[in-house]
């Protein structure tokens, strides 16, 4: 049986490419490698050595009767290296798009397992040669500890509260604890996000045509700051629903079959929520799909306190 799954290592499953989202090749390998115990061990493997490598030049690992003479410089060419280079041009695209330079950033947080590689911090200390790095110590899933370069630019000032945060993950950490500073919260463009957006606009939607200009004198009309959020508005419009609120195609992958025959998204898939007119000078809303998104919406909302008739304000806390 093991000979066979080792065959099947070199069968026609594709690879993503180091460094590159890849998604759907991603979900598909990781189907692959749940797939079967002896690819499960592999799995496992992996994320100790990603843990280990990184601080000891080279590591013997033994599966069965197989046995691997890994290397760090392996690891940093073939995975690190691709990595940091796309890493790096999409810090220059968000940089350039942003208007800032690199020499005006003073902080830079390095979180999560692929955060705690050394050389990751030694990318960033030259990129960012003004910024203070705050790296994790350690990485959640095996809880070992990194040795840490302790050079100029390195704070690691990490309290107790490290565990929790580590432990709960530093996005959910840092989105629990955001009402507490609501100064760094651009309140204008976050005031309205894309459910309440588009639940509005089918609420006040009419049985005819309507020009962009007429939906935003629509949504003003009920209060809504329409400066803020014209971009939001012109993309529900031609029909692209909020991010999230159904899997996208790459996600389709990693549900169950049943999960995938769900009415709701075929519902929902069928047909544009909103055509144009032919002549562009307008937007008409499909009833009938308009009825399948109200439905779908409610039920997201059923067991929630939070609702769609309410934009998400920020209020500053006292």
């Amino acid at each position: 049986q093991i000979q066979k799954e080792k065959n099947q290592e070199q069968s026609t499953q594709s690879w993503p490419r180091p460094g590159y989202p890849d998604l759907s090749i991603r979900y598909q390998l990781q189907q692959w490698l749940q797939s079967s115990s002896y690819r499960q061990e592999l799995l496992a493997a992996a994320r100790n050595l990603k843990v280990i490598l990184p601080s000891e030049k080279e590591f013997i690992l033994n599966i069965g009767d197989r046995q691997w003479h890994l290397q760090q410089q392996d690891l940093e060419k073939k995975v690190l290296g691709p990595f940091i280079q796309k890493l790096n041009q999409e810090l220059n695209n968000f940089l350039s798009k942003v208007g800032i330079s690199p020499v005006g950033i003073n902080r830079a947080l390095c979180t999560g397992g692929s955060g705690s590689w050394s050389g990751i911090s030694r990318w960033l200390r030259q990129k960012l040669p003004n910024a203070i790095i705050v790296q994790d110590a350690k990485v959640n899933s095996e809880n070992i500890e990194l040795g840490q370069e302790k050079s100029q630019g390195s704070d690691n000032c990490l309290s107790e509260i490290e565990d929790i945060k580590l432990t709960i993950g530093r996005v959910a950490y840092g989105l629990a604890i955001l009402p507490l500073y609501p100064q760094i919260i651009d309140i204008p463009q976050q005031q309205y996000n894309d459910y309440f957006l588009l639940w509005e606009i089918l609420r006040v939607f009419p049985d005819r045509p309507l020009s962009l200009k007429e939906v935003y004198q629509l949504l003003e009309e009920q209060g809504i700051n329409t400066r803020v959020c014209q971009k939001n508005i012109k993309t529900i419009l031609e029909s692209k629903l909020p991010p999230g609120l159904m899997p996208s195609e790459e996600d389709i992958m990693l549900l169950s079959e049943v999960s995938r025959q769900n009415s709701d998204y075929q519902n929902l898939r069928a047909k544009p929520l909103f055509c144009q007119e032919t002549d562009g000078s307008g937007y008409r809303l499909s009833d009938e799909q308009a009825e399948y998104a109200r439905e779908y919406l409610n039920k997201l909302v059923a067991n929630t306190r939070q609702k769609f008739e309410e934009p998400f304000y920020s209020t500053k806390l006292t």
